[in-house]
């Protein structure tokens, strides 16, 4: 078992119903077999209900599969076995499809946000999910082969614990030109994105895979993807209801995958 107790940092253990340590901390199993290792009962953490639903009825669209197809193959070319972990899930678009495509891996998705996780646990019965914070990720030192980071929040240090050393980090971060057209209906100047080579102590960068196109959305989609984007916290009055009124807006999408291996010991 992989988990740790997120109370006293001590193994975990089921019984098919709840985690529980040896100090006697226990946290249940869901029906839909997720586990919630947040500490706090609030239901506030993460994405709401509303823009989980957003982001699964956009990749329901299609719009992003040659980005998933592009990190299946990428990881499929590193991956020998053992287990994957993909930090900031969301509701399991990447992760399932991932497992879909690793038969052999055990693949664990995880999420701050409690809605999230539910849905992915609901769909994608081929990983396991939990609720958790990715900046105290409740699993063993040294327990993956494979990390991946899929536009989420980023705690070198965690992934760098919970790595195997030689094991395999992607890291995905948008090109210059990623949602330019979205951003150009919601901002008088629209500002490309920033495209640099970052290191990380004790990691080796190997590779760096990139993937682009335009996609073509009718508003009622833009707003969906919009929704799943930064800016939908902190954009201009009324960008959401302008989105929605175009009949076409035409962006072009890119991600470029960084491939981190974390070094050896000695």
């Amino acid at each position: 078992m992989i988990y740790i107790c997120p109370v006293c940092k001590k193994q975990l253990f089921s019984d098919g119903k709840r985690y529980y340590c040896a100090d006697g901390h226990s946290f249940d199993i869901s029906r839909k077999g997720y586990v919630n290792f947040l500490l706090s009962s609030s239901s506030s953490h993460g994405d709401n209900k509303d823009m989980i639903t957003a982001r699964r009825r956009f990749f329901e669209n299609g719009y992003y599969d040659e980005i998933v197809n592009k990190l299946c193959t990428l990881i499929s070319d590193y991956s020998k076995g053992g287990v994957l972990i993909d930090c900031g899930c969301g509701e399991g678009y990447y992760t399932g499809r991932i497992a879909a495509s690793l038969s052999n891996c055990n693949v664990f998705g995880f999420d701050i946000s409690s809605h999230a996780v539910s849905l992915a646990a609901g769909k994608y019965k081929n990983a396991r999910f939990f609720v958790a914070s990715a900046s105290e990720v409740p699993l063993c030192d040294e327990c993956a082969d494979i990390v991946t980071n899929i536009f989420s929040p980023l705690y070198i240090s965690e992934v760098y614990r919970i790595l195997k050393p030689g094991g395999i980090f992607v890291y995905a971060v948008p090109m210059e030109n990623h949602l330019l057209g979205l951003k150009e209906v919601v901002y008088d100047k629209a500002y490309k994105n920033t495209v640099s080579d970052t290191s990380y102590c004790g990691f080796e960068c190997v590779g760096r895979h990139g993937v682009s196109y335009n996609i073509a959305l009718d508003g009622s989609v833009a707003s969906d993807l919009f929704m799943m984007t930064p800016y939908y916290y902190n954009c201009p009055r009324g960008s959401f209801e302008k989105i929605k009124s175009c009949k076409t807006i035409e962006t072009e999408v890119g991600f470029d995958y960084i491939v981190y291996k974390k070094h050896q010991v000695g």
